[in-house]
């Protein structure tokens, strides 16, 4: 693909771009943290235990993360566009059985399993558009800043599920309207206001149509690490890669750690004595931290280590680790205005690194495999939070969820080891 014009710098549309990309991902986000805030609900409304929940959780995961593997192959046919469109009507769908009130675990499932269909569709191009967009000196601030609203799409998801449990809304008409107005609204947003790089410019990422562009090559090794390498730009070669493995599992354990978290402390919590006022004080509160930590994150990655991305990434897991220890050990001990400190802590590590990990795999491939590999990524992320739910939500059962905890620090643990060896091996 040959670029349609030079540029001297990016495009100013990009921040249109962000905008657009940011509504979508909030919505994406708000609707599957949905389960964990209104699971006591659910709980009671379906007489199901806290594994059944976990179950009913986790299964949107699976097919979210299979469409995202195919809309990163089918935009790379159709567009981001279409793709995008597509995925906010399934939600607004969804959304609309939602309404229809279920009355069956089964039924819940089969509407989570839709809702993680257009999920998996919507984060996927979101993800990769905002990457394809924006030039890799300010890759990591904007993913970064998308990444600062996966906290805040909980806080705000918990103050919206407050206001309408005060109206004596039902929970499912909680969801159902959230999911079908703003998924339809969405739609017809991105439908008039977005435009495909590749017909806007001719290229696959903006970097392409930027005066100076030098794709990466093959260099020599230096101090035993590789300082310029040659990115696969087909599926064969990054298949074959070691660092499209290394990311891959790395962000199998992201998946497992950010959706973890969401599901696992309220049951903690609950388990150590905390009021649903209380827990939902923890969970507003101390979910706001993301917006910090994100966004400098990003900034941090750009301008501080330059374009490298895994020391943020190592930091922020290792910290995550440590401060859910600490709520680990705190427990019912701590207040709540303790307990929301040491969440905003532990979130925050946790999404120190939301805008470094998600540059990644656009960055370990060549431009024609950008957003094919963020789709692929999405997918091992997908995954990890399926695996991972239906540990956690058997283990609070069995056991307790302080069990949970404990091996949410444990997967937290993964992404920091695999982000040094990355950092030490490919330099990114």
């Amino acid at each position: 693909m040959q670029p349609t014009a030079k540029l001297k710098k990016a495009p100013a549309y990009r921040f249109i771009v962000f905008v657009e990309m940011l509504l979508c991902y909030i919505l994406i986000y708000a609707g599957i943290q949905m389960v964990a805030t209104l699971g006591s609900d659910i709980m009671v409304w379906l007489d199901v235990s806290e594994s059944e929940l976990g179950v009913f959780s986790a299964l949107g995961n699976p097919s979210m993360a299979v469409m995202s593997v195919v809309a990163g192959a089918v935009t790379a046919r159709i567009g981001g566009k279409r793709v995008l469109v597509i995925g906010l009507v399934i939600l607004a769908a969804s959304g609309g059985l939602y309404l229809t009130g279920p009355q069956s675990l089964g039924v819940l499932i089969v509407i989570r399993l839709i809702q993680g269909i257009g999920t998996g569709m919507v984060s996927a191009t979101v993800q990769a558009l905002v990457a394809v967009w924006f030039p890799a000196k300010e890759r990591g601030t904007a993913q970064g800043a998308l990444a600062a609203f996966y906290g805040a799409s909980t806080s705000i998801v918990t103050i919206y599920a407050s206001f309408m449990s005060a109206q004596q809304v039902i929970w499912y008409q909680t969801a159902g309207y959230m999911l079908l107005v703003c998924g339809a609204l969405f739609a017809v947003i991105v439908t008039l206001g977005y435009k495909d790089i590749e017909k806007t410019y001719g290229v696959n990422v903006i970097d392409e149509a930027i005066e100076g562009y030098t794709p990466h090559t093959d260099a020599p090794a230096e101090s035993g690490a590789i300082s310029d390498w040659k990115r696969p730009n087909n599926w064969h070669d990054t298949l074959h890669h070691p660092a499209f493995w290394l990311v891959g599992i790395s962000l199998f354990f992201y998946g497992g750690s950010s959706f973890g978290m969401g599901f696992v402390l309220p049951l903690f919590l609950a388990d150590a004595g905390f009021d649903s006022a209380a827990q939902s004080a923890v969970m507003t509160y101390g979910s706001l931290s993301s917006i910090i930590f994100s966004l400098a994150g990003g900034i941090i990655a750009d301008r501080v280590f330059h374009g490298r991305r895994t020391q943020v990434y190592a930091i922020s897991f290792g910290g995550a680790v440590i401060f859910t220890l600490i709520v680990y050990f705190a427990g019912g001990g701590a207040s709540v205005v303790v307990m929301s400190a040491l969440y905003f802590l532990m979130m925050g590590f946790a999404t120190f690194s939301g805008g470094p990990a998600w540059v990644l795999p656009v960055e370990i491939v060549g431009p024609q495999m950008a957003q094919q590999n963020m789709g692929t990524c999405l997918l091992f992320s997908g995954m990890g939070s399926t695996v991972m739910l239906l540990i956690y939500g058997w283990l609070a059962e069995a056991f307790n969820a302080g069990m949970s905890m404990i091996v949410l620090a444990c997967c937290m643990a993964m992404p920091c080891i695999i982000a040094i060896i990355l950092g030490k091996k490919y330099k990114v």
